[in-house]
């Protein structure tokens, strides 16, 4: 297999830092910069060239040199199998100098081949070397494809290509018809609810065969044909929400489903061990990294694509569409999140493991955005956010721990985009908070 060569263009670099300083200086308050900024974070191809963003604040922090900070882009020099349960495949790696900017870094990178249904792109993540000379990696928490999982690197996804070939278009531009005078549409609630659970809901335990359990229902409708119970009961809803779908933990005892075999940090080429993710649980032992994607697990094809063929299915239902509603995680973090994200993420333990940071600008901004990915990824109708309860802060002045409605709100304010019709979905909190007070 051939691969390419990459390489940072430096104008197009020297264009986003500068963006990123003016958004900085101008913004009415460190959130607002936040969020501008977290709308590039990530990788996105534009104009057929990768740009790059990562908060580290770590790099700051560590007094990392500049020099020493880069994007590592790995790229399989041999066939690459996603279906595979195992697997060692020697990769072309590259190293290619990112540009920091106070806690952000930057770069404009051409050669990272884009993933699609059809093609495996390219890996990466942050690699820089601290001032004892160990070699560290930060991963992209925004991304939007993670075959091996978030502790491995993300894969480059074309996620443009993806929503222009999504099979539910029509559904939303019908949608659309339905905007309100400031061209957003509000969806309203749903009736009655199907809880699906993807890895116990069909045989195979994936959104491929579940896809298939309902276009075999649709074939039937269509056709005329009696429905099985089972499938009757499938169909006696106007929405289906599924368990969380975000990337989870792995197993503690490893081995870990990215395992990289030699020593060497600076080889051009590395073998790595690879193991298909099967780790199966109720989907609420999540990592935050990762959370705009879907867990690999739950995808046959390894592909996003396959997620929204499944969400797709249900908008296209031929007895009238199927909303879908995404059950959201975002209140807690389990204990494995913490040498995956910088401190600033976290705010201390909880019963789950750790509580997110909502007061931090950034950490925030970073939360809000990767709902807004996730949302748009999928195109769901509906947003069930778990534990409503948990999302809280410490007032230190008071003394007293305080729930932060405002940052609930602000969940519900997200405008999506999905096929040129923006929308906010319907939202229903899942709130266990005493009432109507704490004792």
């Amino acid at each position: 297999m051939t691969t390419a060569q990459c390489r940072l263009l430096e104008d197009p670099t020297r264009e986003l830092v500068a963006w990123c300083e003016r958004t900085q200086s101008q913004a009415e308050s460190p959130f607002a910069a936040a969020q501008a900024i977290a709308r590039k974070l990530g990788l996105h191809f534009v104009n057929g060239v990768a740009e790059v963003g990562f908060w580290a604040p770590e790099i700051r922090e560590q007094q990392v040199l500049d020099d020493d900070v880069f994007l590592e882009v790995f790229q399989p020099v041999e066939e690459l199998s996603l279906q595979s349960r195992q697997q060692r495949v020697r990769f072309h790696r590259q190293r290619v100098r990112l540009v920091r900017f106070q806690q952000y870094l930057w770069g404009v990178v051409e050669g990272i081949i884009p993933g699609t249904r059809e093609r495996v792109g390219s890996f990466y993540r942050v690699k820089y070397r601290d001032r004892d000379g160990a070699w560290r990696t930060s991963n992209d928490h925004l991304c939007y494809s993670v075959p091996f999982g978030a502790f491995a690197p993300a894969e480059a996804y074309d996620i443009d290509k993806l929503q222009a070939e999504r099979a539910d278009r029509g559904y939303f531009e019908q949608l659309g018809q339905q905007a309100g005078p400031d061209g957003v549409v509000k969806i309203g609630p749903v009736v009655n609810i199907l809880q699906l659970h993807i890895p116990s809901g069909s045989s195979g335990g994936t959104f491929q065969s579940m896809t298939r359990v309902y276009q075999t229902i649709a074939h039937k409708l269509k056709a005329g044909q009696e429905l099985e119970t089972h499938e009757e009961n499938l169909v006696a809803f106007d929405s289906v929400q599924t368990l969380p779908v975000e990337p989870t933990i792995e197993y503690e005892a490893g081995p870990g489903f990215w395992q990289e075999q030699e020593d060497d940090p600076l080889a051009g080429e590395v073998t790595v061990e690879l193991r298909r993710p099967d780790m199966s649980n109720w989907g609420y032992d999540i990592l935050i990294s990762g959370s705009a994607t879907v867990n690999s697990a739950l995808l046959r094809t390894a592909r996003p694509d396959e997620y929204v063929d499944f969400v797709a299915t249900l908008h296209n239902f031929p007895t009238g569409p199927i909303r879908y509603i995404l059950d959201v995680v975002f209140g807690h973090n389990d204990n494995q999140a913490v040498p995956l994200l910088n401190r600033h993420f976290f705010a201390g333990a909880n019963m789950y493991g750790q509580n997110n940071n909502f007061r931090h600008p950034v950490v925030r901004a970073i939360l809000l955005e990767m709902q807004r990915r996730k949302v748009d990824l999928s195109g769901a109708d509906g947003v069930r956010v778990d534990g409503a309860q948990d999302f809280k802060w410490w007032d230190a002045k008071a003394e007293v721990l305080r729930h932060d409605n405002e940052y609930l709100l602000s969940m519900s304010d997200i405008v999506q985009e999905v096929a040129g019709t923006r929308y906010r979905p319907w939202f229903i909190y899942e709130d266990g908070r005493p009432w109507p007070q704490e004792d």
